[in-house]
Parts: structure tokens; C-alpha cells; sequence
């Protein structure tokens, strides 16, 4: 597939530009006047207000300062075609949006249709990574 495995990671490295160099909590993004996150290169990503007090309807007050966004949504490469979500808030969160109880209280498994209902409902709160 790749010629070494250092391209295979340069590959990665390239695909996942835009994850978040450091990722505001919550409670951070509530009092921003312009909800945002930088991500490795510099450039901004605003997150919209209604999906942070989406977020925020869904957990109690005191986890705002704990969860962190955006949520990552990692490839699964122990499952064809498959995503994971790490993290007792962010599996929370998440497992809520697409109506799914979670495998684990700090790991949940996403296929397809849970991906397109949380892209829909989150779009600017969540990104996606790939992972070897």
C-alpha cells in the first residue's frame, strides 16, 4: 500500500492538518464572544453557538470546564469502516446526539448512519482523524 512507513505517516500527518493544536474546554467557548479552536497550522475553526449549547443542554454544568471541543471522532481500525469516539463526556455527548447506547462509558463505536445524524446535528463541534 505505501512505499515506507515513513510516508505512510507523512500521509497522516497531511489528512490530519486541521485537528486542533489544543482544544478549548466548554465553559472556555461559552464565554468567547466568537466560539473557535486553531488547529495545527494556525488556521481558525469557529464552532457555531447553538451546537455549544447544544453540548452544554446535554451534560451537567459542572463537566463544562472538563469536556474539551471540538469532539475527535477517530477512525476504527479494528472494525471495517468504522469510527470511535474516546472519553466518558465526549461518549456522552455523542451517544445522545445518534439515540445509541455506547459500547463502554468512555468508548463508543460509529458507523455510518451515526456519522451523518452527528455530522448533521454537530458539524462545526466535531472533526474527524484518522489513525493508523
Amino acid at each position: 500500500m505505501f512505499g515506507s512507513e515513513e510516508e505512510a505517516r507523512r500521509l497522516l500527518a497531511s489528512m490530519n492538518r486541521h485537528v486542533p493544536a489544543r482544544r478549548p474546554s466548554l465553559g472556555q467557548l461559552l464565554e468567547m464572544e466568537e466560539p473557535h479552536y486553531q488547529d495545527k497550522d494556525g488556521n481558525r475553526y469557529d464552532i457555531r453557538r447553538e451546537e455549544i449549547e447544544l453540548i452544554a443542554s446535554l451534560l451537567d454544568p459542572w463537566d463544562s470546564d472538563r469536556i474539551k471541543l471540538p469532539i475527535v471522532v477517530m477512525t476504527d481500525t479494528s472494525e471495517g469502516g468504522a469510527w470511535k469516539v474516546l472519553g466518558k463526556l465526549e461518549v456522552t455527548v455523542v451517544s445522545k446526539i445518534v439515540g445509541r447506547k455506547p459500547e463502554f462509558e468512555d468508548r463508543m463505536r460509529l458507523f455510518h448512519p451515526h456519522m451523518v445524524l452527528l455530522m448533521s446535528r454537530l458539524p462545526t463541534a466535531t472533526t474527524t482523524m484518522f489513525s493508523p
